[in-house]
């Protein structure tokens, strides 16, 4: 019963839903935690200020939460979540640094990327949806990731392009789209 996800068009709607599932609940013996239930209001503009009720107790109203390992926002936008996904990412690789920067043939590189980093980048990218600034991130995230691999320092003058020709390529956002 955990991590439902319930939608309505309308406020009343939603209470009516929220309802049924709290006597649905009762049915087999379950309890809605109102602490724990929060509700949010999807909006390209300014979003409303919703009021639902369990059981006499407002719920909380949120701006964005994670839903199954992945952050949605109130504007459904993903710039958040991309962001969140490259830390998370830069974080995998750091943990497998010793196979990534070892002297080790490009190819099994790569797929050592692909299978420890790139797979952890890309959870949930299925909803994104893609707008320039976010593929220009996700190229910068890639080129950052060959460059560790390439032992490129930051400090030698290397141009993108140049780094994407010793990687022979890009693959991470042909993978996503």
């Amino acid at each position: 019963a955990d991590d439902t996800v319930l939608i309505a068009e309308s406020e009343h709607d939603f209470q009516q839903m929220l309802s049924l599932l709290c006597d649905t609940c009762q049915e087999f013996g379950m309890q809605l935690n109102a602490k724990k239930t929060k509700t949010m209001c999807v909006s390209r503009i300014e979003p409303e200020t919703i009021q639902l009720r369990v059981e006499g107790k407002a719920l909380e109203q949120v701006h964005q939460y994670i839903y199954l390992g992945v952050t949605i926002t109130q504007d459904m936008r993903q710039e958040q979540e991309i962001k969140r996904r490259i830390v998370i990412a830069k974080s995998k690789f750091w943990e497998n640094k010793e196979f990534l920067r070892r002297n080790l043939c490009l190819n099994l590189k790569k797929k050592l990327l692909k299978c420890y980093v790139f797979t952890v980048f890309s959870y949930g990218s299925e909803t994104w949806n893609f707008s320039k600034p976010l593929y220009c991130k996700i190229k910068s995230f890639e080129l950052w990731c060959y460059r560790q691999i390439l032992k490129i320092c930051w400090q030698h003058i290397v141009t993108n392009d140049a780094v994407e020709d010793r990687a022979g390529g890009m693959f991470l956002l042909k993978d996503l789209l």
